[in-house]
């Protein structure tokens, strides 16, 4: 019997739309009551450059890196990167309280953390948190006191990193539990259990459809 072809990863997904309509709109995100708009194209390349950076610093494939942010364009970039790498992307509530944010860093084994956007309260409630091994740096718009600024991490050799292929069962995100009932756990997505579940709901929300609009 023939084998099933295997699934691509998510970030063949982004090539794809990245050949084919580089200057199509890929995200928009209101800033200052305007609109700003980034080209697929302007976030392979941005994503391209961070996850360069990150390698620079000396994360290799597999690292866990960490997000705290309220959703933004700049989550998602720092997200993509984060794959283009290899890395392994671990997300954290927005308002997150500081001993899970502690708990979830140390168990997740995270290196690294970038920070976004944030209110003010739930910033201060975890800034002095954050275990002095893991090093934080501030999003593009986003900068917070006392943690390395992002155009001081993006300086220096611009060179881009080599596209990382992962197999379908490379881990790709580690999704904590909102800790209600205990601890929170570490749910473990690979590339594979991800794509099943776009798979599956790609005819309902109709993902494969060109000029379609998602509001997150």
């Amino acid at each position: 019997m023939r084998a099933k072809p295997a699934l691509p990863s998510v970030t063949d997904f982004f090539l794809k739309w990245e050949t084919e309509n580089p200057e199509a709109i890929f995200l928009r995100q209101p800033k200052d009551l305007t609109w700003t708009e980034y080209s697929w194209k302007a976030v392979g390349d941005e994503a391209r450059r961070i996850a360069a950076r990150l390698a620079h610093h000396g994360h290799q494939r597999g690292d866990r890196i960490a997000i705290l942010s309220q959703n933004c364009a700049e989550w998602i970039v720092c997200d993509l990167a984060i794959l283009m790498g290899g890395f392994v992307s671990v997300p954290l509530y927005a308002n997150v309280n500081a001993d899970t944010l502690t708990s979830i860093l140390e168990h997740s084994g995270s290196r690294f953390l970038f920070v976004g956007k944030l209110f003010q309260k739930d910033w201060e409630n975890v800034e002095s948190a954050i275990p002095a091994s893991v090093r934080t740096v501030s999003m593009p718009g986003y900068e917070k006191p006392g943690i390395t600024p992002w155009k001081e991490f993006m300086a220096g050799n611009s060179l881009l990193l080599p596209w990382v292929s992962p197999a379908s069962d490379d881990l790709l995100t580690i999704i904590y539990t909102s800790g209600t009932t205990g601890a929170p756990k570490g749910v473990m997505h690979t590339h594979s259990s991800v794509l099943h579940a776009l798979e599956a709901a790609s005819d309902w929300v109709m993902l494969d459809t060109a000029g379609n609009r998602f509001f997150s």
